[in-house]
């Protein structure tokens, strides 16, 4: 895994281009041996507030993940009712991005350990987001009330998924939150030409608990949490904040004859509990036998 250097310096850039898909960093990141291990035998254990991510499977109507349009009237409705199944209580959906990563396309792997989203950065995120796609994705509510949701419970979750065909190469791995401590993290501010975002990176620890899903094919899906603004739900759980680091990585072990290299999508999903929300009875009290 590619962690961030534990070094003196207090500010760490990342400049975007979005039109070429440049960057120009001024941090360093290094390679840490890591035992990533398998979840799969866990599968039905697994708790999306206690470990952060899930595996769930997802028949998707869309023939090619590749066309935008096809992707948003398809898979967006798709996605939103797995959030809503995932996180009992949740009202309202908003499928904000999504981005298709090939070995050699524009948006390639990313091999930096990191979460999306810090707590602030991604309740301005939030407000962005429903500024943008209210309208179109909430016709129901009207401006005042969907304005009113970011007063309550909400959240972010991406939902990423192999496409074409099964990923053999460079899957993609989820640290458990419950692994993290604050001492591990260090804030990168995202230089664009618009706007300066952060997210976290961290800084290696031989408590960091690693775990992915190996071989999973284009009918499987994992859940993963970027952010949850109710305290008491991650911190029951004893999970960091709600986030859930992650990185794509080298699979060490033999893929089959033929194998291709791993096309995937993922989707970034905006999510409100409403004024009213009860608590997730239950959902916090999965086991958590992954803590081996």
């Amino acid at each position: 895994m590619n962690y961030h250097l534990d070094d003196d310096r207090t500010r760490h850039l990342t400049v975007h281009y979005p039109a070429t898909g440049e960057r120009i960093v001024n941090y360093e990141m290094t390679p840490v041996q890591c035992h990533v291990r398998d979840a799969r035998p866990f599968v039905e254990s697994l708790s999306v507030d206690t470990n952060g991510f899930v595996l769930r499977k997802v028949d998707s109507k869309c023939n090619d993940f590749t066309d935008d349009k096809k992707v948003q009237s398809t898979y967006y409705p798709e996605a939103q009712k797995m959030i809503k199944a995932e996180f009992p209580g949740v009202q309202h959906v908003i499928i904000f991005d999504h981005t298709v990563r090939t070995q050699n396309g524009r948006r390639t792997f990313v091999t930096e350990v990191h979460a999306d989203y810090t707590q602030e950065s991604g309740l301005a995120q939030a407000k962005k987001m429903l500024q943008k796609f209210g309208a179109q994705q909430l016709p129901e509510l009207t401006p005042a009330q969907q304005t009113k949701l970011l007063e309550g419970h909400l959240g972010i979750a991406n939902i990423w998924k192999p496409i074409n065909h099964t990923a053999h190469f460079t899957p993609l791995a989820f640290l458990d939150p419950r692994s993290v401590q604050e001492k591990d993290v260090k804030e990168i501010e995202l230089i664009y030409p618009d706007r300066i975002g952060r997210i976290p990176h961290l800084f290696p620890s031989d408590l960091h608990d690693w775990w992915y899903f190996p071989e999973m094919t284009t009918r499987e899906a994992v859940i993963f949490k970027q952010m949850d603004t109710r305290e008491d739900v991650w911190k029951e759980a004893g999970a960091y904040r709600g986030h859930t680091f992650h990185s794509a990585f080298k699979d060490p072990t033999m893929p089959p004859v033929g194998a291709k290299p791993r096309e995937s999508i993922e989707l970034r999903c905006l999510f409100f509990w409403g004024d009213a929300a009860e608590p997730r009875n239950g959902q916090n009290e999965r086991s958590t036998s992954c803590r081996l």
